[in-house]
């Protein structure tokens, strides 16, 4: 509730079904708490795709240099 309030003294607002959460941790176990947005729990991914960019749990870049690579070799 507290993200809902936040957002809307800004005037902003998210809808929940497009929303994913990434936890961002080089640690092999981490423990997680299911964020929620107007009763609606957030997928927990380990890969996001934000502007064009592949963002992995670990921040290795490997999966979008890979994706970038398999673009290029189908232009070419």
């Amino acid at each position: 509730e507290s993200i809902n309030n936040h957002l809307k003294t800004l005037g902003l607002s998210l809808s929940p079904d497009k929303c994913q959460s990434v936890i961002f941790t080089r640690r092999r176990n981490t423990t997680t708490i299911p964020i929620r947005l107007e009763g609606i729990e957030i997928a927990l991914k380990k890969e996001v795709k934000f502007l064009g960019m592949i963002l992995d749990s670990k921040l290795s870049w490997r999966q979008h240099i890979d994706y970038t690579v398999a673009k290029c070799e189908k232009k070419i």
